[in-house]
């Protein structure tokens, strides 16, 4: 809803950006344990992009396109 009202958003944690409370606001996955792509195909298959599903939680913090995201979990990214 910002986004279309031509507002920016983001999001700033000192938590890692993966973790349940920072991440609720664009991630959807069936585990907390699904930050990164490869952790996703192992632990929750469902949610992986190659299974057709949203991807790990990391995938879709980038695919969000906030303006501003800032906090921990850059292990995550790689």
């Amino acid at each position: 809803m910002a986004k279309a009202a031509g507002l920016a958003t983001g999001n700033v944690s000192t938590a890692e950006l993966q973790d349940a409370t920072p991440a609720a606001l664009v991630a959807h996955v069936t585990s907390r344990k699904c930050y990164g792509p490869s952790a996703t195909s192992e632990k929750c298959p469902g949610n992986a992009l190659e299974k057709g599903g949203r991807g790990s939680i990391t995938e879709q913090l980038l695919n969000a396109r906030a303006d501003v995201t800032l906090g921990g979990g850059a292990k995550n990214l790689c």
